[in-house]
């Protein structure tokens, strides 16, 4: 849909992007939350690191 009208244009954008964060969201295994959680742990203090990990068990 062309983007020129109000609202419906964009529509088609939205769920282009709803579409990709869902497949990225339902390809992340525990494998690579893991590797992330280490990697973490090399940048982050030990406070921001229990923020990450509550703001990630609200997910």
């Amino acid at each position: 849909m062309p983007d020129f009208i109000p609202i419906a244009g964009f529509t088609d954008d939205l769920t282009a992007i709803t579409a990709c964060i869902k497949t990225v969201y339902d390809n992340i295994t525990p494998a690579i939350k893991s590797k992330a959680s280490k990697k973490l742990n090399d940048g982050f203090t030990e406070t921001e690191h229990r923020e990450i990990e509550e703001f990630d068990s609200e997910i």
